[in-house]
């Protein structure tokens, strides 16, 4: 349907402020004939709760509507099918009026059921969809589904790590100690990393044995680095470790990480 020649691609939720206006405006003017894809940032991503661990990314949103193939090389000659890509300096506020993620839980859920083979890409989501906006009740869903890609030897090494994770998470909240420690340890024993110290920080928490449930959220937070969720390395483990200092009677240490939670959410824009 459309008729010029390029497409922007919009969702309800995003806007363009005037600074920005003014860039894509003056962008037109100048748009190099060759350009096919247009990137622009998409911000304000951690305001809102969504599964992205990180404030802003390139998004394709400017598109040529009718792809001219070029032939190229001097021998051999082939057409190039790589897109002439262009990273714009505007950058679009992104505004949900709402989390999405129990319409997308439910999305997946069907295509599981379904049998549908998820790519490497929706896997991800799908993990990071749990550990970031999950409930319990959709982990322990998940669970299944997640055990059997551990054991997927067409998955790679991230793909493992996260169906790891996910199951671990599972057997915990379900109080199944002895297939917590089967994939948690997994984890630990590949590369290690936020989620499954904070993980391991919950389970002994859980079983009121602080001091050891500290030593993991320090872990989380001060050792490894976050793969599904950038805030179990973050405030998360920080609010952690202030409450088991508070459980431990330390009160001013508890204090100092409560202090560090707060200052990680400010300049996270949490």
């Amino acid at each position: 349907m459309a008729t010029k020649e390029y497409i922007y691609s919009a969702d309800a939720d995003e806007v363009l402020d005037e600074e920005n206006r003014e860039k894509f405006r003056r962008l037109k003017e100048t748009l190099l004939p060759e350009v096919e894809i247009v990137q622009m940032k998409y911000g304000n991503q951690l305001a809102h709760n969504t599964i992205y661990n990180y404030d802003e990314e390139y998004r394709p949103k400017l598109f040529r509507r009718v792809r001219n193939f070029v032939w190229m090389e001097p021998v051999h000659e082939t057409v190039s099918i790589r897109p002439v890509i262009y990273d714009s300096d505007i950058v679009i506020l992104h505004k949900p009026q709402g989390n999405h993620s129990d319409r997308d839980i439910k999305i997946f859920e069907k295509q599981v059921v379904r049998g549908v083979r998820l790519s490497k890409r929706l896997h991800n989501i799908y993990a990071r969809e749990l550990f970031i906006s999950g409930s319990d009740e959709d982990v322990k869903r998940a669970a299944a589904f997640f055990a059997k890609s551990s054991e997927d030897t067409e998955r790679d090494g991230e793909e493992i790590t996260e169906a790891c994770l996910v199951a671990a998470r599972a057997a915990r909240v379900s109080g199944e100690t002895e297939k917590f420690f089967k994939y948690i340890m997994k984890v630990v024993a590949s590369a290690g990393c936020s989620e499954a110290c904070y993980e391991l920080g919950e389970f002994y928490a859980g079983r009121k044995d602080y001091e050891e449930a500290a030593v993991w959220f320090y872990n989380a937070r001060y050792e490894t680095e976050p793969v599904l969720n950038i805030r179990l390395g973050g405030d998360m483990a920080l609010d952690k470790l202030c409450a088991c200092y508070e459980q431990l009677g330390m009160s001013e240490l508890a204090g100092q990480y409560h202090h560090e939670a707060m200052q990680w959410r400010q300049g996270n824009k949490q």
